[in-house]
């Protein structure tokens, strides 16, 4: 038997005295009633040889808050539109003006001539699927307004 007091030289050991086996295994029963207290632990010496901002004392400078989370105001509110250069939200505004009345009849006209849909008794089973108005302002590269556009779109998803 080997002395616990020497280290053993052999890979493998045959004793099954727990003094003897430095790694218990979970079903070895350890009744040490008193745990041995971790010495203390020693600063980590850091000797890769990267060279960090913190290694060079550089810091981000601490900028204190009053805790308020400010947003930058887009540039789109920042503008005063003309009443007649918003695009309108729904067909009741935009009827009230009329260049989106005029676009609103070019839209209407080709759809007509490019024969988009026919009109058609509804049968009892069919599901009618409505339509909604979108306006858009057209604009130059300057800024300046190039058209009013309107178009006829499906709500498909009440399909």
């Amino acid at each position: 038997m080997i002395s616990p007091s020497r280290p053993s030289n052999s890979l493998h050991d045959n004793s099954d005295s727990p003094a003897s086996n430095p790694i218990p295994s979970p079903l070895q029963n350890n009744t040490d009633p008193s745990p041995s207290p971790s010495p203390p632990r020693q600063p980590v010496l850091d000797t890769h040889p990267m060279i960090t901002r913190s290694k060079n004392n550089i810091h981000k400078p601490k900028i204190l808050s009053d805790h308020h989370i400010r947003y930058p105001i887009p540039k789109a509110l920042m503008t005063t539109l003309q009443p007649q250069n918003r695009e309108p939200t729904c067909y009741s505004t935009a009827v009230k003006h009329h260049h989106w009345r005029e676009a609103m009849n070019k839209e209407f006209d080709a759809l007509l001539a490019n024969g988009t849909w026919t009109l058609v008794p509804k049968p009892p089973t069919a599901n009618l699927v409505g339509c909604k108005w979108v306006y858009k302002v057209k604009r130059k590269a300057d800024g300046n307004i190039e058209r009013f556009k309107a178009r006829l779109l499906a709500k498909g998803f009440h399909q």
